[in-house]
């Protein structure tokens, strides 16, 4: 016997979609004020959690949230824009690895700053920070 879908349920799923689309809308145009993609965003973050080492391309994509991102190509992106550092692997010369500059770190914290002074604008009028936090647990139910 199969089990219905709630109208709960149903509701939970609209009312999360319409919160990210939100959320990414706002982080969206808080990125594009540093010439930045999600994406990019996403990668520079996973480069300096990775701090002091060097990541390879298949490492950063098995970490990138995008799962349909062109690593490569965003790399290179971030390479021109000097945010990331690419050198040659010396075990293996067909490997890349990958770090974060001293300009991405700088625009990372950036990025930051705005993101606290916006994000914090628009989730305060709606949550205290335990609420907050609370909804971080149950969102991390969900991933």
């Amino acid at each position: 016997m199969k089990k219905e879908k709630s109208v709960e349920h149903e509701l939970m799923v609209v009312e999360v979609l319409r919160a990210a689309d939100r959320v990414n809308l706002k982080m969206s145009q808080i990125l594009k004020g540093h010439a930045l993609t999600m994406v990019q965003y996403n990668i520079l973050r996973i480069l300096r959690g990775a701090q002091p080492e060097m990541l390879g391309v298949g490492e950063i994509k098995e970490r990138v949230f995008f799962s349909n991102a062109d690593v490569s190509r965003l790399l290179d992106r971030l390479v021109v824009k000097e945010l990331v550092i690419r050198e040659i692997c010396p075990g293996n010369r067909r490997k890349m690895n990958v770090s974060i500059s001293k300009n991405g770190l700088k625009v990372l914290k950036g990025v930051e700053k705005d993101s606290i002074k916006e994000l914090d604008n628009f989730y305060s009028s709606s949550f205290s920070v335990k609420e907050a936090e609370k909804l971080a647990v149950q969102l991390k139910k969900m991933n």
